[in-house]
């Protein structure tokens, strides 16, 4: 009981309040962590809830009609505005709802091209975050072939594909393909072959072997369906570029097997693409072995499509197999051309056909040369069958003596022909051998048709008989030519049918350019008299081609006799047709025609397109006046443009803009840079005042028409508005004469309003101002000068060389590049003020509770060691 009472000790008595200041200290040092916590956590909860309100908000202001007002798509646009400007798990719940709701599905089609931009604004890490949070999932989780159409369209515009590692690359792929090879829907499957021809380059060599080889023996089953086949095809073909040289080999033989037992020839025809090619991936034994099972398969066929897969399958091997396989086969094959010589259309054996005969040694060549001629002889072939066997023969490469027989029959069979046609079809079996025949063979045959032209006077008559003559042209001997050219001028200073004329101007044209030079003036002579007592535009238009080409070493004076003679008929002409053929006489006569001529004409052409309305003579007439640029000066082009200029500023109609602006893009690359821009200041004040949305939006496409540096720079700030319309024309941009700054280009980069060609012409002017390959441009369609008919005699001319340049692959941007480019561009981003003070309201009550803690541990410290 005594030692109840008794005092505690010192030491303890001074440790109390020690302890429990550090009490107090630990209690508040957590409450002011929670309290971070919970501030930050209510912020964060609030904040989410107010992006998917938000998200969900800009979703519904896209509708989901095909037909949209002009109300809803101003509306869309400052949707679309919001949507650029909002937080990236805004747009992030976005796209998360519109790839995962069927209902909201539509809202994104026809419009890819803004979301693009308005959901990424064309930043790579958050087109990967986007890739990563929405797109993928959906890829996964959805069978909806229009939902993965959208998957993989933005996909592949912000070329998700390139940021891929290769891990995921094998991943993605695999899951595609297994997802292919177990549905029987071709929609989906033609989906999901897109998407796998976005990652099958860069995969794991053998990951990509693996999955080719699953798609290729899914061809190769019993009962494959042609749609699912051909559905696959874009991927398998991507897939296959990078098979090693023995597993595609394996592949192409495995594919061609199975089309011995295919019974659907669209199935065969998918699989033959699938194998083709194979140069450099089976060994020569081994093609061969395939070409002599196909050339098996292809003597009893007679259905064509089951033909052309087999063609095709053969001309794919012609360059593996060893030429005397080649020639062997070419052999065995040759009977099957024989026997269809009077089909009209033999392309699908004699594609196949025609690279083993080519390749046959000499031994196999004679063979079938001698074959083919041995046939030529019999009467059950008329005309047409002789001259594709001519054809076919022309291929092999054989002794001349192989070819002179065939030659012979062709030209007997020529002189004993009556039809112009059957005719025609003869000489033209002559051209065709004509490098392996005697000169004397080619003289005849065109003696023949030159002969019946002379005497015969139906107009439809000459014309298959001049195309004959265009064939032969390069065989005839010299003296030959310029004998039958002035036979042919001749009877052409008596002709009085223009469509006749226009026929036996062919067979002249054709051969005055191989004749001698020396009897040119006595041709023009002849054809110079003929125009003097002409007055139609196209027997003009026909005559002036043909004194055209023998201009060398005739007398100047006589075509400027001719041009004096065109430029008169033009200054009394109306019909812009009319015009047209007597502005393409004047300029096949070259300088020559006179500096005065040139002139006048362009004169009358400036002033009729100030007076036509027709949009289809307008157009006429501003190519006629294009087509005379390289002989006038520049003021009636800048007439004519200013003319076009002023009407349209004076269109009421949007339609009308556009047609009266294709009518000036034709003679915008001969106007001068004044007046150029002169036309931008006109073009950019009409578009800043215009209420007219679609009236100002065309104005905007007709300023983006004018070269680079037609658009004066203060113009652009009153075309604000035009920037932020649906489809804006902000190429516009482009149109401004760069001077260092780039904001301008990235500002409408960013613009998701921007048209799908607008934006990409943007693009284009940004990678020329700083050279970093982000655009990859296409093929060209436009013209590089006047049209054909300004040119040629004749449009429709099998020896002359097309126009315009094939049309190769659109435009594309890289957008990761593009994204490198911009972000040295950007202005710096605002931080969002609720999150700002959220942060450091709930940074600070942590700082304060570390604090706190921090004392309380220095307070216990101190008392342990007192």
């Amino acid at each position: 009981m005594k030692a109840l009472h008794e005092p505690p000790p010192i030491d303890s008595l001074e440790r109390a309040p020690t302890d429990h200041r550090k009490l107090r200290c630990i209690r508040g040092g957590v409450l002011c962590l929670l309290a971070g916590l919970l501030v930050w956590g209510t912020h964060s909860l609030s904040a989410s809830r107010a992006d998917q309100e938000a998200a969900l908000r800009l979703l519904t202001a896209f509708t989901s009609d095909d037909q949209i007002s002009t109300k809803q798509a101003a509306s869309e646009v400052d949707a679309q505005g919001r949507l650029f400007q909002a937080r990236a798990d805004v747009r992030s719940i976005f796209l998360q709802s519109a790839l995962r709701n069927s209902t909201d599905l539509p809202r994104l089609f026809h419009r890819e091209q803004s979301f693009s931009v308005s959901l990424s604004q064309v930043r790579s890490a958050d087109a990967h975050a986007l890739y990563e949070q929405a797109i993928s999932p959906a890829i996964h989780d959805s069978n909806d072939p229009r939902v993965l159409r959208e998957a993989f369209e933005l996909m592949g515009r912000w070329n998700s594909a390139d940021a891929m590692n290769i891990t995921e690359r094998d991943g993605l792929a695999g899951e595609l393909a297994e997802r292919m090879l177990k549905t029987e829907d071709p929609d989906l499957v033609h989906e999901l072959s897109g998407g796998l021809e976005q990652v099958a380059p860069g995969m794991s060599p053998w990951i990509g072997e693996g999955i080719a080889w699953k798609l290729a023996l899914r061809s190769t089953e019993e009962g494959a369906r042609s749609t699912i086949t051909d559905a696959q095809l874009p991927a398998l073909l991507a897939l296959e570029r990078s098979l090693g040289t023995a597993s595609a080999g394996q592949l192409a033989v495995k594919l061609i097997d199975r089309m011995f037992t295919e019974k659907d020839p669209a199935v065969q025809r998918t699989l033959a693409m699938e194998a083709k090619d194979p140069e450099g991936k089976i060994s020569q034994a081994v093609a061969g072995e395939i070409a002599t099972k196909v050339v098996d398969r292809m003597l009893p066929e007679a259905e064509p499509v089951r033909l052309a897969a087999w063609a095709m399958v053969l001309d794919s091997l012609k360059d593996v197999i060893e030429p005397a396989k080649a020639g062997e086969l070419a052999l065995r094959l040759e009977p099957a051309l024989i026997v269809d010589l009077n089909r009209s259309d033999l392309t699908a054996v004699l594609s196949g056909w025609r690279g083993l005969a080519a390749k046959s040694p000499l031994k196999y060549s004679q063979q079938i040369g001698a074959m083919m001629a041995g046939i030529m002889p019999l009467p059950n072939l008329d005309a047409h069958a002789l001259r594709r066997a001519a054809t076919i023969l022309a291929v092999v490469n054989a002794n001349p003596s192989t070819f002179a027989p065939a030659g012979s029959i062709l030209v007997s069979k020529m002189r004993a022909a009556d039809e112009p046609n059957e005719l025609a079809a003869l000489g033209s079996g002559v051209a065709a051998l004509r490098r392996k025949l005697p000169v004397s063979m080619v003289d005849d045959a065109s003696a023949i048709l030159i002969t019946r032209m002379i005497s015969t006077r139906d107009p439809d008559a000459l014309e298959p008989m001049a195309g004959a003559i265009d064939d032969l042209d390069e065989g005839i001997s010299k003296p030959k030519i310029n004998e039958f050219v002035a036979a042919l001028a001749g009877r052409m200073r008596t002709e009085t049918s223009s469509k006749a004329l226009l026929n036996l101007a062919v067979a002249f044209v054709a051969l005055a350019q191989q004749s001698d030079s020396r009897n040119n003036n006595s041709l023009a002579t002849t054809l110079l008299a003929r125009m003097q007592n002409e007055n139609g535009p196209q027997a003009l238009r026909t005559l002036a081609f043909s004194l055209g080409t023998v201009a060398d070493g005739a007398n100047p004076a006589m075509h400027l006799a001719a041009g004096n003679k065109l430029a008169m008929s033009i200054a009394v002409e109306n019909d812009a047709d009319a015009l047209r053929a007597l502005t393409a006489g004047l300029c096949s006569l070259g300088k020559n025609a006179g500096a005065g001529n040139f002139e006048k004409a362009a004169f009358v052409l400036a002033s009729r397109i100030r007076l036509e309305d027709d949009p289809g003579e307008l157009r006429s007439l501003a190519e006629s006046l294009r087509a005379l640029s390289d002989f006038i000066g520049p003021a009636q082009i800048r007439s004519a443009a200013l003319t076009f200029g002023d009407r349209i500023l004076d269109a009421k109609d949007p339609a009308e803009v556009r047609s009266l602006a294709r009518s000036l893009e034709t003679i915008l690359p001969n106007v001068d840079p004044d007046t150029t821009a002169r036309l931008g200041s006109m073009f950019a004040d009409r578009a800043a005042q215009e209420p007219n949305t679609d009236l100002a939006r065309a104005l905007g496409e007709t300023l983006e028409l004018l070269p680079a540096g037609s658009v004066p720079e203060a113009s652009l700030g009153r075309l604000d508005r035009l920037f932020r319309i649906p489809d804006s024309p902000c190429g516009i941009v482009a149109r401004v004469k760069q001077n260092g700054d780039l904001s301008r280009l990235v500002q409408q980069i960013l613009n998701p309003a921007c048209s799908q060609a607008s934006w990409t012409q943007v693009v284009g002017a940004l990678d020329d101002a700083t050279n970093q390959a982000i655009l990859h441009r296409g093929g060209l369609t436009a013209l590089e000068g006047p049209s054909a008919d300004f040119k040629q005699l004749v449009v429709a001319d099998d020896d002359d060389a097309p126009d315009s340049a094939a049309l190769a692959e659109p435009d594309r941007v890289d957008f990761n590049k593009l994204s490198q480019v911009l972000d040295g561009q950007r202005q710096k981003e605002r931080l969002d003020a609720s999150t700002l003070v959220a942060g450091a309201f709930s940074g600070l009550l942590a700082l304060v509770g570390v604090i706190l803690l921090l004392l309380a541990w220095r307070t216990g410290e101190r008392g342990r060691l007192a």
